[in-house]
């Protein structure tokens, strides 16, 4: 039992006592009151470092892009054509940067028709099947038309290979062409497809007929001549 002054008459009472027995006040010795716990003090120090990218295993190629440009795929209208006549014909520094193709619209066309006038003759069994046979062979003579056809623009030339069987094809530099037509028709203006036609030096003016998005290979064929002609210039 420990002792302490009382609060009134500071004569020793004791600590347990409800009252003080010399003056009788309620209470008399206060209880002492515990500090406050202060907050530990955070320390400061060297930010934690993120952790990485766990490590490669050894023996993995690591790909980064080269530094300048960054020169983008060649824009196409359509699929590749299967023979790339334009890539086996490109020279040193020859880049293609626009493609175009045939419209599959317009080489189903005749196909179409066909097959319409065979199932039209249904009651004249041989006629209607010499129709659904014809209309069958131009198809698939259409369809490799549509992958063989290569319209390609180089930063350099315009190149155009048509035809499967029968072949045309048209190497012309950019400061060669004079003039760039584009000929279109009603289910042409629908269905996007016209001819392209051409003019170059020398009287040299050819036309391919259905080609898919004319008016977008005009634009970048007209682009790219005047480019080319800017340079010649220089």
């Amino acid at each position: 039992m420990a002792l302490a002054p009382c609060r009134e008459c500071d004569n020793q009472v004791s600590t347990e006592a409800s009252s003080c027995p010399h003056c009788g006040v309620p209470r008399p010795v206060a209880l002492p009151t515990s500090p406050p716990e202060s907050s530990p003090a955070r320390s400061v120090g060297p930010p934690t470092p993120r952790p990485g990218p766990p490590p490669r295993p050894p023996g993995t190629a690591t790909f980064s892009r080269p530094a300048g440009r960054h020169s983008p795929d060649p824009k196409t209208t359509s699929i590749s054509p299967i023979d790339a006549y334009s890539d086996r014909s490109l020279a040193t520094d020859e880049r293609v940067l626009f493609r175009g193709t045939l419209s599959p619209v317009y080489l189903s066309l005749g196909p179409a028709i066909l097959a319409v006038l065979g199932f039209l003759c249904y009651g004249i069994p041989p006629l209607a099947a010499i129709l659904i046979a014809i209309a069958a062979i131009t198809g698939v003579l259409q369809y490799l038309n549509l992958r063989v056809a290569d319209f390609a623009l180089t930063n350099r030339r315009v190149l155009a290979k048509q035809g499967f069987i029968r072949r045309r094809s048209l190497e012309l530099f950019l400061t060669q062409i004079e003039s760039v037509a584009i000929n279109q028709g009603i289910f042409g203006r629908i269905f996007d497809w016209g001819t392209l036609v051409v003019a170059g030096t020398g009287g040299t003016r050819e036309a391919f007929n259905g080609l898919s998005a004319p008016l977008q290979f005009r634009k970048k064929l007209q682009e790219q001549v005047m480019m080319a002609r800017k340079e010649d210039r220089r």
